[in-house]
């Protein structure tokens, strides 16, 4: 919880380039929490390059809950037509038994920047905080473009996603940085993609003692 009793907690999740599984991240987070009762919406904050129906398809899992309807206008459109409302761009998701709600990034603009900078995107979180437990938002990536820096103010707490073995130690400099110069709030890290091997005791990764290595005088 963030503290705040009259409002969800907005999550955003970034990475330092494409590829590095944030989609994957914010689609099983929405699902983790689902799991435990909470009301959640996803939002498919990415605008210039949106996955979240394409994932959805790929996985098998595009269903939606009974008697729901399917908006075909996502976050794009609620920026430019003011008369749609939240419940206008909603989706209601039943993904492996949990269900959600899911915003998709609707039609890519001409002008990124530009329209995540409207005053209707604060209205939009506004309402959804009011509403939901959770929002996470799936947003751009951090070193390419400037987006998800722009709308960091409204983020009350951001997830950084590295991949094992991809994602270079000093790119991480970047959000780190931005975190001590105040620009974004709560930060976290996540490793995504960790062998299965470099898990458990004595793992690379895990809890354990580590390996011994004989010295020279040991038989």
């Amino acid at each position: 919880a963030n503290g705040k009793s009259d409002k969800g907690k907005i999550v955003y999740v970034t990475s330092s380039v494409p590829g590095e599984g944030k989609t994957f991240l914010s689609v099983n987070l929405a699902m983790i929490l689902a799991s435990t009762q909470k009301k959640v919406l996803l939002i498919g904050g990415d605008i210039r390059n949106p996955k979240f129906k394409a994932y959805f398809a790929a996985e098998n899992v595009d269903r939606l809950t009974k008697g729901s309807g399917k908006s075909e206008k996502g976050l794009t459109e609620f920026l430019v037509e003011k008369q749609l409302e939240l419940k206008d761009i909603t989706n209601a998701m039943l993904v492996h038994e949990n269900c959600f709600d899911v915003v998709y990034s609707g039609r890519i603009p001409p002008n990124p920047a530009e329209l995540l900078m409207s005053s209707r995107l604060n209205e939009l979180f506004t309402e959804a905080s009011k509403e939901y437990d959770y929002v996470i938002v799936d947003t751009a990536p951090m070193l390419p473009v400037s987006d998800t820096q722009l709308i960091s103010k409204f983020a009350d707490q951001l997830i950084y996603v590295c991949r094992a073995n991809i994602t270079e130690i000093k790119t991480l400099d970047y959000p780190i940085k931005l975190k001590e110069n105040g620009k974004i709030n709560a930060l976290s890290f996540v490793v995504n993609d960790v062998k299965l091997a470099n898990l458990g005791y004595g793992g690379k990764y895990g809890y354990g003692y580590g390996q011994r290595t004989k010295k020279w005088w040991q038989f």
